[in-house]
C-alpha cells in the first residue's frame, strides 16, 4: 500500500475572524494517526501557515493530500478570487487563487486538496476550487465551516476514501449519505469536484476491477462471471444468503461496496435496501433472515451504532447462542477510532477496513465461509 502524505494549511490571521486551529488540528490527527500507526500515513501541519513556508513544504516533500483552511473572498463575474494566509507578522497576507493553484503545483500536483472555509457562510472557494483542477490537481472536495460534530465526519469521510481506495463519486455518496442521516447541519454543502471522478483518489489504492473468482485469481473471463451470476441467482432464488450486513444506514454507500465485492467471489448478501421488496412488510422477513442467516456481519463507521442497529445486534447474539451463527464485527474504513461494541460482540475477532498489512476483504470472506483464503 502506498503512504498516504498529508499536509494541514490552517491559515488564522490575527486580523480576520478567528477559529480554534488547534482543536481543529487535534481533530484532523485522531483521524490520521490510526492510519499512521498502521503504516499508511505521514501528516504534517503547517506553521507558519505563509505562502513561503506552503512552497517550501511542497518543494521538500510531495503531498498526496493537502487541507486548506483558509477565508476567501470572491468576484464571480470578474473570475476573480483570493484566499488569506498568513503573512509574517500574522496578519493576512492575501494572495489571488491562481498564484496559489501555481504554488501548489509547482513540482507535482497532489493528488485531493481540500478547500475549507475558516468562517461561517458562502465558502468564497468555488473559483479556488476550478484553479486547482485546471492546474493539475484531480480531486477537490470544498467544504464550509462545520461543528465539530460535522468537521469529525467530514474528516472521517475524506480520509477513510482514500484509505479505501474510493473514487470522489464514491466519496460523495457516502457524504450525501452521512448528510441525510447523521443531522449534522452544513455537512450537505460539502462539494466533491473531480477531473476523473471514477478514478481511486490516490491511484495506488484502486482496488482491481477485474472479478477474483475463487481458483481463478485476477483473469476472470467474461465466462467464469457469467457462472458466478448464475450461482447468485439459485441462491437468491432458494433464499439461501450467506451473510446478512447489518449497519447504520449512514454508512450504507459503503456497506454496499462491501456486499458488491462479496457478490463478486459467489458470496450473496443480505442487504436491506436491495432484499426488501416495495410494499411488503419488512419486519418478517428481517426476522426470517435472523433466525436462518448463516453469517452476520456487523458493520461499524464514523456514524456508529444505530438505535436499529443495535436491535439487529442482539437478535444475531442469540443466533449465534443457538446456532453457532459466525457474527463478524466489521470496522469500516472511515471508522475514525475503534468502535465501542457490546461486551459479547466485542469479544469476536474483528474485521478492520482500516488496517494495510491484512487483506480486510479476504479476512471477511474467511469469517463467512469458514475457508481461509490461502487454503
Amino acid at each position: 500500500m502506498a503512504l498516504l502524505r498529508a499536509l494541514a494549511v490552517l491559515a488564522n490571521p490575527t486580523d480576520l475572524y478567528r477559529y480554534d486551529a488547534d482543536f481543529l488540528w487535534q481533530q484532523m490527527a485522531d483521524v490520521l494517526e490510526g492510519l499512521r500507526k498502521r503504516g499508511a500515513a505521514a501528516y504534517e501541519r503547517l506553521q507558519p501557515a505563509t505562502a513561503a513556508k506552503l512552497r517550501e513544504r511542497l518543494e521538500a516533500v510531495e503531498r498526496d493530500v493537502v487541507h486548506i483552511v483558509v477565508h476567501g473572498q470572491e468576484m464571480a463575474a470578474a473570475h476573480y478570487a483570493t484566499v488569506a494566509l498568513e503573512a509574517s507578522d500574522g496578519r493576512a497576507g492575501k494572495m489571488s487563487v491562481q498564484a496559489l493553484a501555481a504554488v501548489m503545483t509547482a513540482k507535482k500536483a497532489p493528488a485531493l486538496v481540500v478547500l475549507q472555509a475558516a468562517a461561517s457562510g458562502p465558502t468564497n472557494l468555488e473559483i479556488a476550487a476550478r484553479e486547482m483542477l485546471a492546474h493539475g490537481v484531480k480531486h477537490v472536495v470544498v467544504a464550509p465551516r462545520l461543528n465539530e460534530h460535522a468537521q469529525g465526519i467530514l474528516l472521517a469521510k475524506v480520509y477513510g476514501a482514500i484509505a479505501g481506495g474510493l473514487t470522489p463519486i464514491q466519496l460523495a455518496m457516502d457524504l450525501t449519505a452521512a448528510a441525510s442521516n447523521s443531522g449534522a447541519p452544513g455537512l450537505g454543502l460539502v462539494a466533491v469536484k473531480s477531473a476523473e471522478p471514477q478514478s481511486a483518489i490516490l491511484p495506488s489504492r484502486a482496488t482491481d476491477e477485474k472479478t477474483q473468482a475463487p481458483g481463478v485469481g485476477q483473469t476472470a473471463t467474461s465466462r467464469v462471471l457469467a457462472e458466478w451470476r448464475e450461482v447468485l441467482r439459485r441462491k437468491r432464488d432458494a433464499n439461501a444468503f450467506d451473510v446478512f450486513l447489518c449497519h447504520n444506514s449512514a454508512d450504507k454507500p459503503a456497506v454496499r461496496r462491501i456486499g458488491e465485492e462479496l457478490k463478486q467471489r459467489g458470496i450473496l448478501p443480505w442487504l436491506d435496501v436491495e432484499e426488501l421488496p416495495p410494499g411488503v412488510p419488512w419486519m418478517p422477513l428481517l426476522e426470517q433472515q435472523i433466525h436462518q442467516i448463516r453469517a452476520a456481519a456487523v458493520c461499524v463507521g464514523s456514524a456508529g451504532i444505530g438505535p436499529w442497529q443495535e436491535q439487529e445486534i442482539m437478535g444475531f447474539l442469540r443466533a449465534f447462542v443457538k446456532r453457532g451463527v459466525p457474527v463478524i464485527p466489521v470496522v469500516l474504513a472511515d471508522a475514525m477510532m475503534t468502535p465501542e461494541l457490546p461486551v459479547f460482540l466485542s469479544s469476536m475477532t474483528w474485521v478492520d477496513f482500516r488496517r494495510v498489512d491484512l487483506d480486510p476483504m479476504e479476512r471477511l470472506v474467511w469469517g463467512i465461509t469458514g475457508k481461509r483464503p490461502d487454503a
